[in-house]
């Protein structure tokens, strides 16, 4: 074990701008740092993915590595869940534009039913009273005897009827 652990040196991927031995780095950039500026680095929040590169345990440390792996398993979490929200959301979206497509459709249903209730209302309102002019003695009333009643008076008004004697 000849190298203190602060001297070893680590490549780290920058993910916002920081000052690393003295110079100004830009997001993105790749640099070589030791321990404490790699922890440095991490408490300002520029790490990317907020992890060191992959490295076999022996090198980083039992700690590090362990926040490495968990920092890697939530950023895979997070991912999965969002994958999983984004998919679902599709299928409510899906499942509430076919659920309105048939309401519209049975309102459409509806309406025609109604309309049949009234046309079949009135034939049965003008059935009814057919059957009560025919108990009362008046003949039924039809369309042919609505339009010869008028007929009817017209000649009379004419003096069209036959003679009496």
């Amino acid at each position: 074990m000849g190298a203190d652990m602060g001297d070893q040196k680590l490549n780290v991927r920058l993910s916002g701008p920081a000052k690393v031995a003295g110079k100004w780095r830009k997001t993105g950039e790749t640099v070589e740092v030791d321990q404490r500026g790699a922890d440095d680095l991490r408490a300002a929040g520029v790490l990317e993915g907020d992890s060191l590169p992959a490295a076999a345990e022996s090198e980083v440390g039992p700690a590090l590595f362990d926040q490495a792996v968990q920092s890697k398993a939530k950023e895979i979490a997070e991912a999965i869940v969002e994958a999983a929200v984004d998919q679902a959301v599709t299928e409510l979206t899906l499942a509430r534009d076919e659920a309105n497509a048939r309401a519209v459709e049975a309102e459409a249903q509806r309406d025609l039913l109604q309309d049949r209730v009234l046309e079949l209302q009135a034939q049965i309102d003008a059935a009814n009273t057919n059957t009560s002019r025919e108990q009362a003695g008046d003949p039924p009333e039809t369309p042919a005897a609505e339009e010869a009643k008028p007929a009817k008076t017209a000649r009379k008004a004419a003096g069209g009827g036959a003679p009496k004697g």
